[in-house]
Protein backbone atom coordinates (compact mmCIF):
# COMPACT_ATOMS: atom_id res chain seq x y z
CA UNK A 1 0.00 0.00 0.00
CA UNK A 2 1.03 3.49 -0.84
CA UNK A 3 0.60 4.65 2.82
CA UNK A 4 -0.83 3.54 5.89
CA UNK A 5 -4.39 3.38 6.85
CA UNK A 6 -3.25 3.77 10.73
CA UNK A 7 -1.91 6.89 10.06
CA UNK A 8 -4.20 9.87 10.34
CA UNK A 9 -1.65 12.43 10.83
CA UNK A 10 -2.20 13.62 7.22
CA UNK A 11 -5.24 15.54 8.83
CA UNK A 12 -4.22 18.59 10.64
CA UNK A 13 -5.73 19.65 14.02
CA UNK A 14 -7.95 22.23 12.05
CA UNK A 15 -8.91 19.84 9.84
CA UNK A 16 -10.40 17.16 11.92
CA UNK A 17 -12.23 20.62 13.84
CA UNK A 18 -13.79 21.50 10.78
CA UNK A 19 -14.67 17.85 10.21
CA UNK A 20 -15.99 16.94 14.05
CA UNK A 21 -18.15 20.27 13.41
CA UNK A 22 -19.64 19.72 10.46
CA UNK A 23 -20.79 16.35 11.58
CA UNK A 24 -22.45 17.90 14.85
CA UNK A 25 -23.92 20.60 12.81
CA UNK A 26 -25.46 17.65 10.02
CA UNK A 27 -26.50 15.61 13.23
CA UNK A 28 -28.34 18.55 14.84
CA UNK A 29 -30.23 19.99 11.55
CA UNK A 30 -31.37 16.62 11.49
CA UNK A 31 -32.78 15.45 14.23
CA UNK A 32 -34.62 19.56 14.37
CA UNK A 33 -35.88 19.03 10.84
CA UNK A 34 -37.54 15.52 11.68
CA UNK A 35 -38.48 16.51 15.50
CA UNK A 36 -40.79 19.09 13.84
CA UNK A 37 -41.50 17.42 10.54
CA UNK A 38 -43.04 14.46 13.17
CA UNK A 39 -43.02 10.61 11.72
CA UNK A 40 -45.83 8.65 10.42
CA UNK A 41 -48.56 7.28 12.49
CA UNK A 42 -49.50 4.07 12.82
CA UNK A 43 -52.88 2.78 10.67
CA UNK A 44 -51.91 5.61 8.12
CA UNK A 45 -51.76 4.85 4.49
CA UNK A 46 -47.80 4.66 4.91
CA UNK A 47 -47.72 2.78 7.71
CA UNK A 48 -50.45 0.12 7.87
CA UNK A 49 -49.25 -3.26 10.00
CA UNK A 50 -49.82 -6.20 8.23
CA UNK A 51 -51.38 -8.51 10.99
CA UNK A 52 -49.36 -11.88 9.84
CA UNK A 53 -45.82 -10.59 9.74
CA UNK A 54 -46.13 -7.31 11.94
CA UNK A 55 -44.65 -4.76 9.74
CA UNK A 56 -45.75 -2.31 7.72
CA UNK A 57 -47.75 -3.78 4.15
CA UNK A 58 -47.10 -1.98 0.84
CA UNK A 59 -49.72 1.19 -0.18
CA UNK A 60 -50.89 -0.85 -2.96
CA UNK A 61 -54.23 1.67 -2.97
CA UNK A 62 -51.70 4.39 -4.34
CA UNK A 63 -52.89 6.53 -6.77
CA UNK A 64 -51.66 5.90 -9.91
CA UNK A 65 -50.50 10.01 -11.89
CA UNK A 66 -50.18 8.82 -15.06
CA UNK A 67 -48.61 12.14 -16.75
CA UNK A 68 -46.38 12.19 -13.62
CA UNK A 69 -45.51 8.52 -15.06
CA UNK A 70 -45.01 9.44 -18.64
CA UNK A 71 -42.90 12.80 -17.78
CA UNK A 72 -40.43 10.57 -15.62
CA UNK A 73 -40.16 8.38 -18.59
CA UNK A 74 -39.33 10.96 -20.75
CA UNK A 75 -36.70 12.90 -18.58
CA UNK A 76 -34.52 9.46 -17.71
CA UNK A 77 -34.79 8.51 -21.26
CA UNK A 78 -33.01 11.91 -22.41
CA UNK A 79 -30.43 11.09 -19.52
CA UNK A 80 -30.45 7.77 -20.57
CA UNK A 81 -29.22 8.87 -24.25
CA UNK A 82 -26.97 11.41 -22.84
CA UNK A 83 -25.02 8.60 -21.25
CA UNK A 84 -24.89 6.21 -23.55
CA UNK A 85 -23.71 8.97 -26.44
CA UNK A 86 -20.65 9.93 -24.03
CA UNK A 87 -20.29 6.20 -23.59
CA UNK A 88 -19.97 6.07 -27.18
CA UNK A 89 -17.58 9.00 -27.65
CA UNK A 90 -15.54 6.87 -25.45
CA UNK A 91 -15.13 4.22 -27.40
CA UNK A 92 -14.19 6.57 -30.47
CA UNK A 93 -12.03 8.21 -28.66
CA UNK A 94 -9.53 5.28 -27.08
CA UNK A 95 -11.25 2.15 -28.91
CA UNK A 96 -12.27 1.03 -25.04
CA UNK A 97 -15.87 -0.22 -24.64
CA UNK A 98 -15.25 -0.15 -20.91
CA UNK A 99 -16.45 3.25 -19.93
CA UNK A 100 -19.77 2.47 -21.74
CA UNK A 101 -20.43 -0.24 -19.78
CA UNK A 102 -19.59 1.35 -16.50
CA UNK A 103 -22.69 3.52 -16.94
CA UNK A 104 -24.92 1.50 -18.85
CA UNK A 105 -24.83 -1.39 -15.98
CA UNK A 106 -26.23 0.48 -13.89
CA UNK A 107 -29.34 -0.71 -15.81
CA UNK A 108 -28.48 -3.84 -13.63
CA UNK A 109 -29.14 -2.53 -10.51
CA UNK A 110 -32.94 -3.31 -10.83
CA UNK A 111 -31.84 -7.04 -9.33
CA UNK A 112 -31.19 -5.42 -6.22
CA UNK A 113 -33.73 -3.20 -6.04
CA UNK A 114 -36.45 -5.54 -5.73
CA UNK A 115 -34.84 -6.80 -2.35
CA UNK A 116 -33.95 -3.19 -0.76
CA UNK A 117 -37.61 -2.00 -1.68
CA UNK A 118 -39.18 -4.90 0.69
CA UNK A 119 -36.57 -4.29 3.05
CA UNK A 120 -36.99 -0.56 2.75
CA UNK A 121 -40.45 0.54 2.47
CA UNK A 122 -40.42 0.96 -1.13
CA UNK A 123 -43.31 0.98 -3.84
CA UNK A 124 -43.38 1.63 -7.48
CA UNK A 125 -46.84 3.22 -8.27
CA UNK A 126 -45.70 3.44 -12.00
CA UNK A 127 -44.26 -0.02 -12.71
CA UNK A 128 -47.48 -1.28 -11.63
CA UNK A 129 -48.67 -0.18 -15.37
CA UNK A 130 -45.44 -1.06 -17.66
CA UNK A 131 -44.22 -4.41 -15.50
CA UNK A 132 -41.35 -6.23 -17.33
CA UNK A 133 -41.14 -8.66 -14.47
CA UNK A 134 -42.55 -9.97 -11.17
CA UNK A 135 -40.05 -10.49 -7.88
CA UNK A 136 -41.34 -11.01 -4.62
CA UNK A 137 -44.87 -9.78 -5.40
CA UNK A 138 -42.87 -6.20 -6.68
CA UNK A 139 -43.52 -4.89 -10.41
CA UNK A 140 -40.32 -4.13 -11.73
CA UNK A 141 -41.27 -2.41 -15.42
CA UNK A 142 -39.77 0.23 -17.93
CA UNK A 143 -39.48 3.63 -15.76
CA UNK A 144 -37.63 1.44 -13.33
CA UNK A 145 -35.20 0.58 -15.55
CA UNK A 146 -34.75 3.64 -17.29
CA UNK A 147 -34.15 5.28 -13.89
CA UNK A 148 -31.78 3.18 -12.85
CA UNK A 149 -29.97 3.57 -16.12
CA UNK A 150 -29.82 7.87 -15.73
CA UNK A 151 -28.53 6.91 -12.42
CA UNK A 152 -25.78 5.64 -14.71
CA UNK A 153 -23.68 8.66 -14.60
CA UNK A 154 -22.61 8.12 -10.86
CA UNK A 155 -20.46 5.36 -11.32
CA UNK A 156 -19.63 6.61 -15.22
CA UNK A 157 -18.10 10.36 -14.09
CA UNK A 158 -16.47 8.55 -11.05
CA UNK A 159 -14.93 5.98 -13.13
CA UNK A 160 -13.86 9.16 -15.23
CA UNK A 161 -13.04 10.94 -12.49
CA UNK A 162 -10.05 8.07 -11.05
CA UNK A 163 -8.59 7.71 -14.66
CA UNK A 164 -7.35 11.19 -13.98
CA UNK A 165 -5.51 9.97 -11.13
CA UNK A 166 -6.54 12.60 -8.74
CA UNK A 167 -5.70 13.45 -4.77
CA UNK A 168 -7.95 11.58 -2.65
CA UNK A 169 -9.75 14.46 -1.48
CA UNK A 170 -11.23 14.70 -5.04
CA UNK A 171 -12.49 10.95 -4.56
CA UNK A 172 -13.78 12.49 -1.12
CA UNK A 173 -15.98 15.48 -3.08
CA UNK A 174 -16.77 12.69 -5.69
CA UNK A 175 -18.81 10.88 -2.96
CA UNK A 176 -20.16 14.05 -2.54
CA UNK A 177 -21.20 14.40 -5.79
CA UNK A 178 -23.04 11.00 -5.85
CA UNK A 179 -25.01 12.06 -2.69
CA UNK A 180 -26.39 15.25 -4.41
CA UNK A 181 -26.82 13.71 -7.64
CA UNK A 182 -29.05 10.96 -5.77
CA UNK A 183 -31.06 13.52 -4.22
CA UNK A 184 -31.80 15.15 -7.46
CA UNK A 185 -32.62 12.76 -8.89
CA UNK A 186 -34.88 11.10 -6.55
CA UNK A 187 -36.48 13.76 -5.23
CA UNK A 188 -37.86 15.35 -8.55
CA UNK A 189 -39.04 11.88 -9.15
CA UNK A 190 -41.04 11.42 -6.30
CA UNK A 191 -42.91 14.90 -6.98
CA UNK A 192 -44.36 13.19 -10.14
CA UNK A 193 -45.24 10.39 -8.12
CA UNK A 194 -43.42 7.84 -10.26
CA UNK A 195 -42.57 5.70 -6.59
CA UNK A 196 -43.39 5.81 -3.05
CA UNK A 197 -41.55 5.60 0.53
CA UNK A 198 -43.56 4.12 3.28
CA UNK A 199 -42.91 2.83 6.52
CA UNK A 200 -41.08 4.26 9.07
CA UNK A 201 -38.69 6.06 7.33
CA UNK A 202 -35.71 8.09 9.58
CA UNK A 203 -34.17 11.08 8.20
CA UNK A 204 -36.98 12.86 5.86
CA UNK A 205 -34.95 15.92 5.63
CA UNK A 206 -36.07 17.79 2.75
CA UNK A 207 -39.41 16.66 0.65
CA UNK A 208 -40.07 13.08 0.94
CA UNK A 209 -36.53 10.92 0.34
CA UNK A 210 -35.25 9.26 3.19
CA UNK A 211 -31.60 10.22 3.19
CA UNK A 212 -30.60 6.95 4.83
CA UNK A 213 -30.87 5.55 0.94
CA UNK A 214 -27.98 8.04 0.00
CA UNK A 215 -24.72 6.20 0.87
CA UNK A 216 -26.47 2.84 0.05
CA UNK A 217 -27.37 3.96 -3.81
CA UNK A 218 -23.85 6.35 -4.32
CA UNK A 219 -21.36 3.93 -2.61
CA UNK A 220 -22.52 0.99 -4.40
CA UNK A 221 -22.05 3.06 -7.83
CA UNK A 222 -18.85 4.49 -6.29
CA UNK A 223 -17.71 0.64 -5.48
CA UNK A 224 -19.13 -0.65 -8.97
CA UNK A 225 -16.70 2.51 -10.77
CA UNK A 226 -13.71 1.49 -8.23
CA UNK A 227 -13.84 -2.10 -8.78
CA UNK A 228 -14.39 -1.63 -12.81
CA UNK A 229 -11.14 1.37 -12.60
CA UNK A 230 -8.92 -1.49 -10.32
CA UNK A 231 -9.12 -4.08 -12.92
CA UNK A 232 -9.79 -1.76 -16.03
CA UNK A 233 -6.54 -4.00 -17.72
CA UNK A 234 -8.42 -7.00 -17.35
CA UNK A 235 -11.38 -5.98 -18.45
CA UNK A 236 -11.11 -4.95 -22.26
CA UNK A 237 -12.95 -6.20 -24.93
CA UNK A 238 -15.98 -8.36 -24.82
CA UNK A 239 -14.95 -8.70 -20.60
CA UNK A 240 -16.15 -5.00 -20.50
CA UNK A 241 -19.55 -7.10 -20.27
CA UNK A 242 -18.86 -8.40 -16.54
CA UNK A 243 -19.61 -4.92 -15.92
CA UNK A 244 -23.14 -6.07 -16.13
CA UNK A 245 -22.50 -9.28 -13.27
CA UNK A 246 -20.50 -6.74 -11.20
CA UNK A 247 -22.51 -3.71 -10.90
CA UNK A 248 -25.49 -5.59 -9.37
CA UNK A 249 -23.36 -7.59 -6.85
CA UNK A 250 -21.56 -4.39 -5.43
CA UNK A 251 -24.63 -2.70 -5.22
CA UNK A 252 -25.91 -5.31 -3.41
CA UNK A 253 -22.91 -5.96 -1.26
CA UNK A 254 -23.00 -2.33 -0.08
CA UNK A 255 -26.63 -2.50 0.89
CA UNK A 256 -25.44 -5.72 2.78
CA UNK A 257 -22.93 -3.97 4.83
CA UNK A 258 -24.66 -0.70 5.70
CA UNK A 259 -28.38 -0.89 4.98
CA UNK A 260 -29.38 -3.08 7.99
CA UNK A 261 -29.91 -0.62 11.11
CA UNK A 262 -32.35 1.31 8.76
CA UNK A 263 -33.92 -1.57 7.52
CA UNK A 264 -35.09 -2.12 11.19
CA UNK A 265 -36.19 1.36 11.56
CA UNK A 266 -38.86 1.14 8.54
CA UNK A 267 -40.30 -2.16 9.40
CA UNK A 268 -40.90 -1.17 13.33
CA UNK A 269 -42.53 1.00 15.21
CA UNK A 270 -40.28 2.91 17.41
CA UNK A 271 -40.04 5.99 19.09
CA UNK A 272 -38.80 9.40 17.12
CA UNK A 273 -35.00 9.38 18.21
CA UNK A 274 -34.39 5.36 17.73
CA UNK A 275 -35.75 6.14 14.39
CA UNK A 276 -33.28 8.81 13.24
CA UNK A 277 -30.50 6.92 15.47
CA UNK A 278 -30.92 4.09 13.15
CA UNK A 279 -30.55 6.02 10.56
CA UNK A 280 -27.64 7.77 11.19
CA UNK A 281 -25.89 4.72 11.68
CA UNK A 282 -26.21 3.74 8.38
CA UNK A 283 -24.67 6.45 7.18
CA UNK A 284 -22.02 6.03 9.03
CA UNK A 285 -21.46 2.76 8.28
CA UNK A 286 -21.63 3.79 4.68
CA UNK A 287 -18.37 6.40 5.37
CA UNK A 288 -16.49 3.55 6.60
CA UNK A 289 -17.47 1.54 4.05
CA UNK A 290 -16.37 4.19 1.54
CA UNK A 291 -13.25 4.48 3.52
CA UNK A 292 -12.97 0.65 2.59
CA UNK A 293 -13.67 0.98 -0.99
CA UNK A 294 -10.58 3.68 -1.06
CA UNK A 295 -8.19 1.36 1.04
CA UNK A 296 -8.98 -2.31 0.03
CA UNK A 297 -9.65 -1.48 -3.73
CA UNK A 298 -7.99 2.05 -4.65
CA UNK A 299 -5.18 1.13 -2.04
CA UNK A 300 -5.49 4.97 -0.57
CA UNK A 301 -4.66 5.89 3.06
CA UNK A 302 -8.38 7.35 3.09
CA UNK A 303 -7.07 10.32 5.40
CA UNK A 304 -4.15 11.40 3.27
CA UNK A 305 -6.09 13.60 1.73
CA UNK A 306 -3.07 14.76 -0.85
CA UNK A 307 -1.87 11.76 -2.33
CA UNK A 308 -1.77 10.89 -6.09
CA UNK A 309 -1.84 6.95 -6.12
CA UNK A 310 1.65 6.10 -8.09
CA UNK A 311 0.02 3.70 -10.91
CA UNK A 312 1.27 0.33 -11.37
CA UNK A 313 1.50 -0.34 -14.82
CA UNK A 314 0.55 1.32 -18.39
CA UNK A 315 -2.64 0.20 -19.73
CA UNK A 316 -2.83 -2.26 -22.28
CA UNK A 317 -4.10 -2.22 -25.51
CA UNK A 318 -7.99 -3.39 -25.83
CA UNK A 319 -8.80 -6.77 -26.90
CA UNK A 320 -10.46 -7.12 -29.76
Amino acid sequence: MASDLDSTSALSSWSKKRLLLAVVAFVTIALAITWVRGGVTVGSSDMRIDPAFKIPAPPRDLEWWRAGTFVSLALVAVADLILIGLGIRDYLKTKSILPLCVGAAALAYVIPEVFVDVLGGVYMTADQHLTIFTVMGRDMGVFIFLSWLSYGFVPYAFYKLLLTNPKTKMLWFGLLGGAIANVVNEEWLLLLKAYHYYGNQPLVLLHVLPWWWIPCNSIGAILTASLAYRYRHLLQGWRALLMFMIAPMAMMGVYGFIAMPAFIAVNGTYGWLLTQALGFMTIGLGIVVFMGVLHLVLERNPFDLEHVAELEQEPVEPVA
